[in-house]
């Protein structure tokens, strides 16, 4: 009783934000209108086979964790309405941003060591309407970014404390949970290597451990092959595309005709604020104003790597978040061009950036308070939560004016 008290003590801020968060995605869910979201049908028809046993080909989607998960639960309310079975898929997803949310505390923690800092960049977060929105979803997005932010935290804290045999067990078993939920988590594969590299060419046990470091890549190739990872349906005929020769459309003709679109067409307003695809966009006034603080946050986030790399006071954990940023950027710029080249349409929307939310919250933020003055920061912070809450009511009452007034 007295270690449960001492817990609740210890994160008892956290546990405020969580019974925030748990209010707002509730009101979400509650008002959302049902089957809305993206794909949400289409996810709710895959979920339903699992339950009902049908191996039909809509359900080869290859997320088996997530679908086993979903599906197992359905299976208790298969005989229920419809739209009692989607609010209650839309709560699971919920959850999984609840965990979302700890993991997000817990990296401010762990960078910051500043309850302050931790507690506005959490705030920010549970309050921003697209998190809001995506993590509600029907869809595998809201467990891709719960294990994508676990992932990230725990990439930290090995850099933190070392590599040790719990935290090399714990990431392990994230990274190839993530591989069994969306193909956005073979990009980890990179920072799991690199990590464990780094860890041991620093405590120079590199050469000891080189045939470990073999047979774990053979392993992890056999599990990327013969399991439901989508390596095979998804990610080698990316591939093929991109090296692909034949097709004269190039890289440079992508970047030249379709960049503008890529940033400021469904990339930048999707990633703010663009409810149910291309339907329900805010106003052009209000993706004026994010696009202006985009810009100063990213002005504000050059000036800061400057200075720290002026100073030598660059450190490993600014390293990892700068390659975390470059490359979800690249992959996903990549992304759209195979899209492009291969089938002739676009892929790429903004929420396809939210598994590194965390950190883009804590940029977005720190970009910012490069320009003002340190005398000022509890009135920014206040403004800054105050417009964050008014955004996510005015979200929801946008989505279902417009959904309605259709």
């Amino acid at each position: 009783m007295q270690n449960i008290y001492t817990l609740i003590k210890k994160y008892k801020y956290l546990a405020i934000i969580i019974f925030i968060f748990i209010i707002i995605e509730s009101i979400w869910i509650i008002t959302i209108p049902t089957l809305s979201t993206p794909d949400s049908p289409y996810k709710l028809d895959n979920i339903q086979n699992y339950a009902k046993g049908i191996k039909a080909p809509i359900i080869q989607e290859p997320s088996p964790l997530y679908y086993t998960i979903t599906g197992n639960i359905d299976k208790l309310f298969i005989h229920t309405r419809i739209s009692s079975q989607v609010k209650f898929l839309e709560f699971i997803s919920a959850l999984f941003s609840i965990i979302t949310v700890i993991f997000a505390y817990k990296i401010s923690e762990l960078l910051f060591n500043d309850k302050k800092i931790t507690i506005i960049n959490t705030l920010t977060l549970i309050l921003f309407p697209m998190f809001s929105y995506v993590g509600i979803m029907i869809d595998l997005d809201a467990l891709l970014i719960c294990l994508y932010t676990a992932f990230i935290y725990y990439s930290l804290k090995i850099l933190k404390e070392g590599l040790n045999k719990k935290n090399f067990i714990i990431i392990t078993i994230i990274l190839f949970l993530g591989l069994l939920t969306k193909q956005n988590m073979f990009l980890n594969i990179l920072f799991y290597i690199g990590i464990i590299f780094y860890e041991l060419y620093r405590k120079r046990l590199l050469k000891f451990y080189v045939k470990y470091i073999i047979g774990g890549a053979f392993i992890t190739l056999l599990f990327l092959i013969f399991f439901n990872t989508g390596f095979k349906s998804i990610v080698i005929p990316r591939l093929e595309l991109l090296l692909n020769q034949n097709n004269s459309y190039s890289i440079l003709d992508y970047t030249t005709y379709n960049f503008h679109r890529f940033y400021n067409g469904l990339i930048f307003k999707s990633f703010w604020g663009i409810y149910g695809y291309i339907f329900y966009p805010l106003q052009n006034s209000i993706y004026f104003l994010l696009e202006i603080l985009s810009i100063v946050s990213i002005i504000g986030i050059v000036i800061k790597i400057y200075n720290y790399i002026k100073e030598r006071n660059i450190n490993k954990y600014i390293i990892y978040i700068i390659l975390q940023f470059i490359i979800t950027f690249i992959f996903l710029y990549l992304l759209d061009f195979t899209s492009v080249k291969g089938y002739g349409g676009y892929f790429v929307q903004g929420r396809y950036f939210f598994p590194i939310i965390s950190l883009l919250i804590i940029g977005f933020i720190s970009g910012l308070k490069m320009f003002i003055p340190k005398r000022y920061y509890d009135q920014f912070y206040f403004i800054l939560i105050a417009l964050m809450l008014l955004f996510n009511a005015y979200s929801i009452f946008m989505i279902n004016y417009k959904f309605f007034a259709i």
